[in-house]
């Protein structure tokens, strides 16, 4: 018989193996949760528990079980059977699911379901945002040439209009016969407006 959660269950309940289950079954069927998000939780906990507790999993009191352990054992039991990438979703699932089920026995009525960013976004405690460098640089050996020294690039905002400012990505030693070559190139890339067309003075240019 399925277990049904309510305000009433939380003082006193025992966290099971099977409790889990329930509890993903539930979150899916109130709405509380993504059916395929809790499908998700709720194989990823069967498997972990299983291969770890065998047919005991289901009365297992998940007081008693550490996470971090339960997943190393499972990856290790299970190690022949999945990808390397599988084994780290099915211990991450396995580890949410518990912390979900926690969290609603110690406050169903407050408890929501918050989905977990993923691991390359999150930043450890006290780890500051990665800064971006200011300059980078970039190999300039071809094949068959000797290899030369590395040209730091530094990139320069340009304002080109009002509410417009370009970036140029330049090398910090650019020498002058480079800069004129550039001009003459970015001078080429220019569209004529229809100031700029042949017989039409622009403002300032009345004698």
């Amino acid at each position: 018989m399925r277990i049904r959660y309510d305000l009433a269950m939380s003082e006193g309940t025992v966290p099971t193996g099977q409790g889990l289950i329930d509890f993903l079954n539930f979150a899916a069927e109130r709405g509380l949760m993504n059916p395929n998000t809790a499908g998700g939780l709720r194989a990823a906990s069967r498997e972990v528990l299983s291969a770890v507790e065998n047919a005991d999993w289901g009365t297992l009191d998940l007081r008693t079980v550490d996470p971090e352990d339960f997943g190393a054992r499972f990856e290790r039991l299970r190690a022949s059977k999945f990808k390397p990438e599988s084994l780290l979703v099915y211990k991450s699932r396995f580890r949410n699911a518990i912390q979900m089920y926690f969290a609603y026995l110690e406050s169903p009525s407050g408890w929501r379901y918050r989905p977990e960013r993923p691991a390359s976004t999150r930043r450890k405690p006290g780890q500051a945002a990665s800064p971006r460098p200011a300059a980078v640089t970039t190999p300039t050996t071809q094949a068959g040439e000797l290899p030369t020294p590395r040209a730091t690039i530094i990139e320069y905002p340009f304002p080109l209009r009002r509410g417009l400012v370009v970036g140029l990505r330049l090398p910090a030693d650019l020498t002058r016969p480079e800069a004129k070559r550039l001009a003459a190139f970015i001078d080429s890339l220019a569209i004529e407006s229809a100031l700029d067309a042949p017989g039409v003075e622009s403002p300032g240019d009345e004698d």
